[in-house]
């Protein structure tokens, strides 16, 4: 399958519910209930979906919500996507708050990759991030059960904005969680260091400009 422009598409993304537990400025201003999903799309359409993707050659699949451990039927799903054998990985972005208990099940069913959000490690500012209070706590539980159940990446996905991140040292706190406190059987290595210089651009460019939030960054345990 090629676009417009005459590149191969082989990776697909699927927005399982618009449904999400937090509700970031950036995404959306209220949150929207799993409750509120009267339509969504049963196991067997999404199969049906999937198998058509593989029939043009797609090969990796990402699920999304919102955020889609709410999606009700995720690891039947899972364990379908696996046992057809059509893609060669499977991943996930996450806000990680509910990913705690379900890691390493997840990982059995199939899941080799998870992206999980994590915008500051101020509780405070996490709660503005994310819209609600007394969420960081959940959301670092859950980076770390994704380390200890085996995923091939766990990636951090972090904007950096001046609504919370000027009065914290978001540069350096993010890199150094993922150098020790959140990976702690790693060395620094070359691509932390990266990490650590993109997030310095980051904040200056925050301050150069006037704009509210610069980009997403990305962050890979090594």
């Amino acid at each position: 399958m090629k676009d417009a422009w005459g590149r191969t598409i082989e990776y697909v993304r699927l927005s399982l519910t618009d449904a999400c537990n937090f509700c970031c400025p950036y995404c959306r201003p209220a949150e929207i209930t799993p409750q509120s999903q009267h339509q969504l799309l049963s196991v067997d359409e999404w199969m049906t979906i999937l198998g058509a993707f593989h029939q043009v050659g797609v090969k990796a699949v990402r699920l999304t919500g919102g955020e889609p451990l709410l999606y009700p039927h995720i690891e039947e799903l899972l364990a379908r996507i696996k046992q057809t054998g059509w893609f060669e990985d499977i991943s996930m972005t996450t806000n990680g708050s509910l990913l705690a208990p379900r890691a390493e099940k997840l990982k059995e069913l199939g899941l080799n990759r998870v992206n999980i959000s994590l915008d500051s490690l101020d509780s405070d500012a996490f709660a503005l991030c994310v819209g609600k209070a007394d969420q960081l706590d959940s959301v670092l539980s859950g980076i770390q059960s994704a380390i200890d159940a085996g995923f091939t990446s766990v990636k951090i996905n972090t904007v950096l904005s001046r609504h919370w991140t000027d009065d914290e040292c978001t540069v350096l706190d993010l890199p150094r969680i993922t150098i020790y406190r959140v990976v702690r059987r790693l060395v620094l290595s070359s691509p932390c260091l990266i990490v650590i210089v993109i997030h310095a651009i980051a904040f200056v460019l925050l301050r150069m400009v006037k704009c509210d939030s610069a980009f997403c960054v990305m962050m890979r345990p090594i």
